[in-house]
């Protein structure tokens, strides 16, 4: 069966980092990606799919932020949601609202833990 994972990042850096990990640290599993850079993108592809996964960053691109999509998310996404992002409040934000949370550095440190519900 196919994972279906969003990245909710305007960086193309760390989404390309981010899907290389995964492709790498679990080669048998079958992937699809999509790739967001803001709130609207995001929602254009939550609103047409269902995902075992959302990566989601705090800064985005036109002035947005990982918090408004948080606000758009419902109880089942953010369920499904691990916040990766450098903004420590942020992080905090998400942790008390029983979200993953963890610096985007961390991530292939990481990578079981985020993962572990959906492999």
């Amino acid at each position: 069966m196919k994972r279906k994972i969003l990245i909710i990042e305007d960086d193309p850096r760390p989404r390309d980092r981010y899907i290389g990990n995964i492709k790498r640290s679990y080669p048998h599993i079958e992937w699809s990606f999509s790739e967001a850079e803001n709130k609207d993108e995001a929602v254009e592809f939550l609103e047409k799919e269902e995902y075992d996964k959302i990566l989601l960053d705090g800064n985005l691109s036109c002035g947005q932020h990982g918090r408004d999509v948080l606000a758009f998310l419902s109880e089942d996404q953010r369920s499904k949601t691990c916040v990766l992002s450098c903004d420590n409040g942020f992080m905090l934000e998400a942790e008390k609202k029983g979200i993953l949370a963890f610096d985007k550095s961390d991530f292939s440190r990481k990578i079981d833990e985020i993962f572990s519900k959906i492999i």
